[in-house]
């Protein structure tokens, strides 16, 4: 039997990046116990951290092309609150360009322009309740606001010659336009309207400047691959699928244009020659790509892929071989790949007769088998296959994992989306509730010993079915999950609010069903232990959601545990905070799933 310590025996890594020359590789990970920059060279020798922060971690990086500096992005202790940091040289220390602490300013790869000079970034300086458009010039280190239109902007990407960018206006959580931004003369107008319940995400620029790519799932279910041209001022559909395309890119040299396919929770990745040329596969094992970066030279990929057998890591791909391997990371550990196992897809039937599929992982013991029940955060995400050494130990040691894609989940068509908006803790929880079902008719499940863990919303479900559905389960594990539906929506970050009215409901006009959805209001059904996990600085779910469910629960002599990182966000930045959590969880589950005596 293997220590948990062996199966959390992996680094963490974020994104990677190639250098201009292409002969070596900038990266994110938690190498040091905390993300950092780090960079090593192709064809060998030791790796090199550039960063060194304790307290901070960093998340985002724009290589130092053509003589620029790096451009990081670093928040504090999981506050959120990212600041922008200007990194010389190796050896340096970074510097704070934004100087907001209680601001924040976030971009991403396809938001600095193709020479390197120019990243637009989105920021909330000005005004916490909106987040404006904000373009850096790393010639100068200085940075101006281009564009404001009182509510939620992301970057979009610079056209070739940088003098137009694009802009992602949020009008709601389901809906979604884009602008364009002339950046000399400072006007701008609409060019993808909204449709009302659908969303348009801008890709990069054709090499000719004539239009951008773009995903949309405006009339129709899911996301399409799809090219605007500026003359015709019209979308053409180019790749069409009953599976979301979720991330499309061109290679630098304006030839190769790469996109992601979402089957079934897997990732296909496709290369077409561009703009003429026939469409082919590279072929990846099961898995998520979670970072995928051109080099310079449009022939090869940097990623981040992460699978049920392989932790997150670097991975190399070929796109003229058509191949794909993994060059750094993995777990290292003597566990072999084959002992990691891999979940089945199956599909039960709710009570209205709405198709759920889930994910079973299913240990090798034989005889009545415990079960956690793990519904997903979100709630619009999607449990996908990717490596957990928490799923993975508790299987060795004999217990099940069912994860359901309940109502709500992404990757299903955006009709099956909605259907948790302004419902939270009403279908979908029947949807939770007949996927244990589905379970109790299995002979190898022991209906005795069925737990129930999630986080963010996933904790949410998981108070929700404590007490809402309580007779099916034995305990549980919240990690910060909303307890009370009217603090958590006036508590959010400001510029989330105008969102939550759409995704959940107003505080002040629907109170009273927003109370009754609420856990909290029903905390006298919760009969079973329970082991709360909350970061103090958690900006999304604050601390007081765990407070006053856990002094509600300790009030009643309800078992509960309660473990607050104080240096912590919604998640885990520290790896010895992950690790911690992931020790306590894992003694909670096995103590009362396979103690008889607990």
């Amino acid at each position: 039997m293997h220590d948990l310590e062996e199966y959390l025996a992996y680094f963490r890594y974020l994104v990677a990046v190639p250098n201009e020359n292409g002969r070596g590789l900038f990266y994110i990970v938690d190498a040091s116990g905390q993300f950092n920059l780090w960079y090593q060279d192709l064809r060998g020798g030791c790796p090199e951290q550039w960063t060194f922060f304790e307290e901070r971690h960093v998340s985002q990086v724009a290589p130092p092309w053509k003589g620029y500096p790096l451009i990081l992005m670093v928040d504090e202790q999981g506050k959120e609150n990212h600041q922008l940091y200007v990194l010389h040289a190796r050896r340096q220390w970074p510097k704070d360009l934004t100087q907001k602490p209680d601001a924040r300013h976030q971009y991403h790869a396809g938001s600095i322009s193709r020479d390197g000079r120019w990243i637009a970034f989105s920021s909330t300086r000005e005004n916490p309740q909106v987040q404006d458009l904000f373009v850096l010039d790393r010639s100068t280190l200085e940075f101006r606001k281009v564009l404001s239109l009182g509510r939620w902007l992301e970057p979009g990407s610079f056209s070739p010659n940088a003098q137009m960018l694009l802009a992602v206006e949020v009008l709601d959580i389901n809906t979604t336009a884009i602008h364009l931004v002339d950046l000399q003369t400072g006007e701008h107008r609409c060019v993808v309207p909204a449709e009302p319940g659908s969303q348009v995400i801008p890709g990069p620029w054709l090499p000719d400047s004539s239009g951008f790519f773009v995903l949309t799932n405006q009339q129709r279910e899911f996301f399409a691959l799809a090219q605007y041209r500026l003359d015709s001022q019209q979308i053409e559909i180019l790749v069409e699928e009953d599976h979301d395309i979720e991330t499309v890119d061109l290679s630098p040299t304006g030839d190769r244009v790469v996109w992601t396919l979402n089957d079934g929770g897997h990732h296909r990745l496709f290369v077409r020659q561009w703009p003429e040329g026939p469409t082919e596969e590279i072929p990846l094992p099961k898995g998520q790509l979670l970072d995928l970066r051109f080099f310079l030279d449009g022939q090869r990929l940097a990623a981040v892929f992460t699978g049920a057998q392989y932790p997150p890591s670097i991975w190399l791909i070929d796109l003229v071989q058509k191949e794909a391997h993994l060059w750094l990371g993995g777990l290292h550990t003597e566990i072999p790949s084959e002992e990691l196992i891999e979940p089945e897809s199956i599909t039960y039937t709710s009570f209205d007769g709405l198709p759920i599929q889930a994910w079973v992982y299913r240990p090798r013991t034989s005889g009545p088998t415990p079960v956690v029940l793990n519904p997903h955060g979100g709630p619009n995400w999607q449990h996908r296959p990717t490596y957990s050494g928490v799923i993975q130990y508790l299987l060795a040691h004999g217990i099940a994992v069912f994860a359901p894609n309940f109502r709500g989940s992404t990757g299903f068509g955006k009709s099956f989306m909605k259907k948790i908006h302004r419902d939270w803790g009403g279908a979908e929880i029947r949807d939770l509730e007949e996927g244990v079902k589905w379970l109790l008719k299995q002979d190898w499940v022991d209906p005795k010993r069925i737990a129930v863990m999630g986080g963010s919303f996933g904790g949410f479900a998981t108070l929700a079915c404590l007490t809402q559905i309580p007779q099916y389960f034995c305990c549980g594990v919240d990690l910060f999950g909303p307890s009370n539906l009217v603090t958590f929506t006036k508590s959010v970050p400001p510029h989330w609010r105008p969102l939550m009215k759409e995704l959940l409901g107003d505080p002040e006009e629907d109170r009273e069903f927003l109370l009754e959805r609420s856990p909290l209001t029903h905390i006298d059904r919760i009969q079973v232990p329970l082991l709360v996990v909350q970061g103090a600085n958690d900006p999304r779910v604050v601390k007081q959601e765990s407070d006053q469910l856990v002094e509600a629960l300790r009030a009643r002599k309800i078992p509960v545990e309660y473990l607050v990182f104080d240096d912590e966000g919604h998640g885990f930045s520290k790896r010895r905070n992950m690790v911690k959590a992931y020790k306590a969880i894992t003694e909670f589950l096995i103590r009362h799933l396979l103690d008889q005596s607990a």
